[in-house]
């Protein structure tokens, strides 16, 4: 179990890595790089599309992984507890609290990953250039409807951004939570 608890461990902490560093490492080169939001938002599209298909594999092997370690922890000698309703309540209460986080990182990725992301690459085939900023777009009534795509994708962006930050967060939390069962306080442990 110790080789499953450290590969959970390392998946957990390549997934918040993972997101660390492409918000606190990639983007700003990238865009700082370039020379071009054009062509930076289509290099870190690329760069985003690879992270999303990796933090959709590390919350698989997560939830596999967290899965197998809670059973044993529920059921650790095998004597049929988890199939006879007693399950949850040997569940050490870190590893609930792990399991309600893990879910609430797939549905904050999934929003951002698969609802976010499609209707960002729509609106961003409909502008030209993000090298133009808005305000210049506002004084051309002939580009209104790039302004309004703009607006709209700055929007998208903003909330992917909250999301994801949401999701590392998460992973901070489960990674600090403890999962261990709680050992009772022996006399001389006291003194």
């Amino acid at each position: 179990m110790r080789f499953i608890s450290s590969l959970r461990s390392l998946v957990l902490g390549m997934w918040v890595g993972g997101i660390l560093v492409t918000g606190m490492i990639a983007a700003p080169v990238i865009f700082s790089k370039s020379g071009s939001k054009t062509l930076a938002g289509s290099l870190f599209g690329e760069v985003l599309r690879g992270l999303n298909r990796f933090e959709l594999a590390c919350w698989l092997l997560l939830a596999v992984l967290q899965a197998i370690l809670v059973y044993r922890e529920a059921d650790p000698v095998g004597g049929g507890n988890a199939t006879r309703g007693r399950f949850w309540k040997q569940v050490p209460i870190g590893w609930r609290y792990s399991n309600v986080l893990l879910l609430l990182m797939f549905c904050t990725w999934f929003y951002y990953a698969r609802v976010l992301t499609p209707e960002m690459a729509m609106l961003k085939a409909t502008i030209p250039s993000f090298d133009i900023e808005i305000a210049q777009l506002e004084n051309d009534p002939a580009r209104s409807r790039e302004r309004q795509a703009r607006q709209r994708f700055d929007t998208l962006h903003r909330r992917y951004s909250r999301t994801m930050q949401a999701n590392l967060i998460l992973g901070v939390i489960m990674v600090l939570i403890p999962r261990k069962k709680q050992q009772g306080l022996n006399a001389t442990d006291v003194a």
